[in-house]
This record gives structure tokens, C-alpha cells and sequence, in this order.
């Protein structure tokens, strides 16, 4: 089951990361016309959406690394108790 969530979670963070480039208006936040006012969304509330969704993704991002380090532990373990089981010659 821990090595389930943490494909899950590996794909999840794919997609998110994934949408958030593809959505982000990268190019509105870079232009000249965006710092002078001269666009419909506020250049100040696309850098707070834009950093609502970059902490989500790197939230993300750690739980993927946690889950993944528990599946390796856990199995590291197994292999131990494996080891541990088998008759010595």
C-alpha cells in the first residue's frame, strides 16, 4: 500500500506541475505592459497565484520524497528480516 500512495502521489505531482506551467501566464508575467497596469488581471495577483500553486507543487513534492524513502526503508527492512529467516549453513 505505501508503494501505491507514493506512485500516487509521484503521478499527482506530475500533473500539477505539469498544469501549473501550462497555465501560469508566463509571458504576462515577464512583459512591460504587466508591471505599467496595462492588463486586465493585476500583475500582483497572477505573482499570488502563481506562488499559491508553486507552494502546493513543492508541498507536493516533499510528501513524494517521504513516500518514496518510507517504500525504500520498508523494504530494506523486509530484506533484513529476510535475511535474518533464512537458516545460517
Amino acid at each position: 500500500m505505501p508503494k501505491l500512495m507514493a506512485v500516487l502521489r509521484s503521478l499527482f505531482l506530475v500533473f500539477a506541475f505539469l498544469y501549473a506551467v501550462k497555465a501560469m501566464p508566463l509571458a504576462l508575467m515577464f512583459s512591460t505592459d504587466a508591471r505599467r497596469g496595462d492588463v486586465m488581471v493585476p500583475f500582483t495577483k497572477v505573482q499570488e497565484v502563481s506562488s499559491v500553486a508553486w507552494l502546493a507543487i513543492g508541498w507536493i513534492a516533499v510528501e513524494v520524497v517521504v513516500g518514496w524513502a518510507h517504500v525504500w526503508v520498508a523494504g530494506k527492512l523486509r530484506s533484513r528480516a529476510a535475511a535474518r529467516a533464512e537458516p545460517g549453513p
